[in-house]
């Protein structure tokens, strides 16, 4: 495994796939250029498929957001061009899937972002250990941590931010009390936002 596989989220009408990099599916509608490899860029000599950003992705693209996965890792990409190509593309979102063996890359890809891109994780470090990565200062643009399945919560949260107050399984961190925050769901609602049908995704 790489350095990290990335989601960048638009606003509705406001291309994600401006950036000029080969990574982006779908591909941009512009030139396309791709950053130098960097040297040892890869751990291993294969890549496991990103399976959970892409029906991720899917089903933002299908609520009228658009969309731009990067897979950091198949690209051969360092940590600095990763960055670089999700900065050039100035979403209003990003979201990264954290895993135990490539964290310390993807907290530093974190830490290099824009201050104006917020930063929503998820995946099995970000559910292993939550408030380690909350309480992470590379972390610091860190706007939602989703545990479990995350389609309906992810466009819930592109829809707007404040959403994740009422989005059960999603944290932040509140910088004005220094403790974790957690949204507070209707229990009637909860068990379908948390394991949504599978037949009723794309």
């Amino acid at each position: 495994m790489g350095s990290a596989t990335f989601a960048i989220f638009a606003d509705p009408g406001n291309s994600a796939g401006e950036a000029h990099a080969s990574g982006w599916i779908p591909p941009p509608a512009g030139p396309v250029t791709r950053p130098e490899p960097q040297p040892r860029t890869r751990t291993n000599d294969y890549t496991l498929p990103v399976l959970g950003m892409a029906y991720i992705a899917t089903y933002a693209q299908q609520c009228g957001f658009n969309v731009g996965v990067l897979d950091a890792e198949a690209h051969g990409l360092g940590i600095e061009a990763t960055a670089r190509i999700a900065n050039e593309a100035a979403p209003r979102w990003a979201a990264m899937n954290l895993l135990a063996p490539t964290y310390a890359m993807s907290a530093r890809i974190a830490a290099l972002l824009d201050p104006g891109i917020a930063l929503m994780v998820g995946g099995h470090h970000a559910k292993a250990m939550p408030d380690r990565v909350l309480a992470d200062p590379r972390m610091r643009h860190l706007r939602a941590l989703v545990l479990g399945e995350g389609e309906l919560r992810v466009a819930a949260l592109l829809e707007d931010e404040q959403n994740r107050r009422t989005l059960p399984g999603v944290l932040w961190h509140d910088h004005l009390l220094g403790t974790r925050a957690a949204g507070i769901c209707d229990p009637k609602s909860s068990a379908a936002l948390l394991g949504p049908d599978i037949n009723s995704l794309p």
